[in-house]
C-alpha cells in the first residue's frame, strides 16, 4: 500500500521513535517516485508561521503542529502505515494549507500565510 497526498502515516526509523508524518507529494507522483516529500507533526506547538496547528476535529490524537521547517523527502519504505484516525477530506485540506504556506514563504519573504 502506497501513501496518498493528504494522508498521515508513521515515519519509522531503527534509530529513532516513530513518528507522525504529513504527505505532501502529488498522488499521481507517488508510485514513480523512491522518496516522498512530507512534514511531520510535532507536540511542541509554537506561535510562528510556519508551524500549521491541529487538533483532534482534524483527527489527531492531541493538540500538534506540522512542523514545515522540518519539512523532508524520506524514503517510502520507511513509512509504515496509514493512521486509521484521519478523515481524507481533512488531511487533503491540511496538505493544501501546508503547501499554501510553504509556496507563499519561498515566494514572497515576510508572509504569513493563509
Amino acid at each position: 500500500m502506497n501513501p496518498t497526498r493528504g494522508e498521515v502515516w508513521l515515519y519509522e526509523r531503527p534509530d529513532r521513535k516513530p513518528r507522525p508524518v504529513l504527505v505532501l507529494t502529488r498522488a499521481e507522483a507517488i508510485d514513480t517516485l523512491s522518496r516522498i516529500l512530507v512534514v511531520p507533526a510535532t507536540r511542541s506547538v509554537r506561535d510562528i508561521p510556519t508551524h500549521v496547528r491541529l487538533d483532534e476535529s482534524d483527527g489527531m490524537r492531541e493538540p500538534c503542529a506540522l512542523a514545515l521547517d522540518n519539512t523532508f523527502a524520506p524514503r517510502k519504505a520507511l513509512l509504515t502505515h496509514a493512521s486509521q484516525s484521519s478523515a481524507p477530506r481533512r488531511w487533503t485540506r491540511s496538505a493544501g494549507r501546508c503547501e499554501r504556506q510553504l509556496l507563499a514563504r519561498q515566494l514572497v519573504p515576510g508572509y504569513v500565510g493563509a
